[in-house]
């Protein structure tokens, strides 16, 4: 019963729309549409440095103005039962067709991979299990723009379309949060629920006091990655989250402390 009740949920996410926030991400990013034209991997002359090392240095920066060395560097492993599936079982899900999804070209898997590698190859190893989270949503903050008009079509679901295409909906946000969790090996696992915009996706991350909420697409939207308005979304008690937020699939958030 509660696979059919997340089917029909993630169903609904695609037919409404996902929420963007309070305030939505200005999208910097002119529209792209990945099933037509040519990946950063498929360009001649682009490498994952390219891609991404400005990106990363930028999270680093953020990251280097508000360390938190106070806190515990015990991570927990990403557990498999989490892991992405990948878009095709998700178009199965939300579309009831695979077809309506275009399969990742090697090239297109391949670069995704590299620019992963190198996001975790930076991030921090002494730092605070609290700051490599941080550090992960700091970068795809800076790599992906809320898509408003669903330009990128159903990649906008997917980790390729947040972390190379540049745009992703809540989902996308999502998933891509949840694969760059996986690649660090640090816990992570998706939430779905809703807020008063409509329905919306998040991730419960682990900490060694508990569990909590990070909500990057509202993150992303409210401001820059290393400001108040930006943190504002990021490690949520349950009690803080369900003030704007209502949670169906995942959870509960069983962390107590206040970070904000």
């Amino acid at each position: 019963m509660r696979k059919i009740l997340l089917i029909i949920l993630l169903a609904c996410l695609l037919l409404t729309g996902c929420s963007a926030g309070p305030v939505k991400s200005s999208g910097g990013s002119a529209p792209y549409a990945p099933q037509t034209s040519a990946t950063p991997s498929e360009t001649p002359g682009m490498t994952a440095e390219d891609h991404a090392l400005g990106m990363i240095e930028s999270a680093l920066q953020a990251l280097a103005t508000s360390p938190r060395d106070d806190l515990s560097t015990v991570s927990y492993p990403f557990e498999d039962a989490y892991a992405y599936s990948g878009s095709a079982e998700d178009a199965i899900t939300l579309y009831g067709s695979k077809d309506e999804v275009k399969p990742l070209s090697n090239a297109a898997e391949s670069f995704l991979n590299e620019v992963c590698d190198l996001v975790i190859e930076n991030m921090p190893q002494d730092a605070s299990a609290y700051d490599k989270y941080r550090y992960l949503a700091y970068f795809l903050s800076e790599a992906t723009d809320y898509d408003e008009t669903f330009a990128g079509g159903l990649m906008s679901i997917t980790p390729y379309g947040a972390i190379v295409g540049g745009h992703s909906v809540c989902i996308g946000y999502t998933t891509a949060y949840l694969y760059l969790c996986e690649k660090a090996d640090l816990w992570c696992c998706r939430v779905y629920g809703y807020s008063e915009e409509g329905i919306h996706g998040w991730d419960l991350v682990k900490l060694e006091d508990g569990t909590y909420y990070v909500d990057v697409t509202w993150c992303d939207g409210l401001g820059q990655i290393g400001t108040e308005d930006w943190q504002r979304y990021f490690m949520l008690t349950e009690d803080v989250l369900l003030d704007d937020h209502g949670v169906w699939d995942g959870g509960p958030a069983t962390g107590t402390t206040l970070f904000n």
